[in-house]
């Protein structure tokens, strides 16, 4: 069942007994019109009487809803409303930028992110657009850091989807717990 967005070839569809691909343009669940999706994005399968989601190698991926927190590596990436957010590698994540000139001599000035204390290195997840130059990058020196539409860390204000407080990081040293705070849309 559609549960969001529109599809000009239903809302519903019949789940074929081996397995049902899902695309923009192959497939038996067509959404032409979401340049998000890959051709051939992926496929629903059974074995048995389990049904399991199989993406097929594609840029944007495939997201399941979270039922309870997860652990996050730096490099994941997860959804919440429209937001597509990405947990940064320390190495994608500069901790300040100290009083340099550039080219034409103009001095740039940046303020230092103060360090948790050891061994919890500030959090830093980006929020990942279509076109590289537009990501936006949020830090967090504290151990939590909270998203939502108002009133967080990270606020969305313009997305309808995204709850006022919708999920939470918690910085745990070695991984980054992601939890959904009972959104209305859930996280992904």
């Amino acid at each position: 069942i559609l549960v969001r967005g529109q599809s000009q070839f239903g809302n519903q569809w019949r789940l074929q007994s081996g397995e049902t691909v899902i695309g923009r343009s192959a497939g038996m669940v067509l959404f032409p019109d979401d340049a998000a999706l890959a051709p051939k994005h992926a496929r629903l399968v059974f074995r048995g009487t389990d049904l399991f989601l199989e993406p097929e190698p594609t840029t944007n991926g495939c997201f399941l809803r979270l039922r309870e927190p997860v652990k996050l590596l730096p490099g994941d990436e997860f959804v919440l409303g429209a937001q597509r957010l990405q947990l940064l590698k320390p190495e994608d994540r500069p901790a300040g930028v100290g009083a340099v000139s550039d080219h034409n001599g103009t001095k740039l000035l940046g303020a230092m992110i103060k360090p948790l204390a050891a061994p919890l290195a500030p959090m830093a997840i980006a929020r990942v657009a279509s076109d590289p130059r537009f990501h936006e990058v949020y830090f967090r020196a504290q151990r939590l850091l909270t998203i939502g539409r108002v009133h967080c860390d990270v606020n969305f204000a313009n997305d309808g989807f995204v709850s006022e407080r919708h999920a939470q990081l918690t910085n745990e040293g070695a991984h980054v717990l992601l939890e959904d705070l009972k959104s209305r849309n859930g996280t992904y």
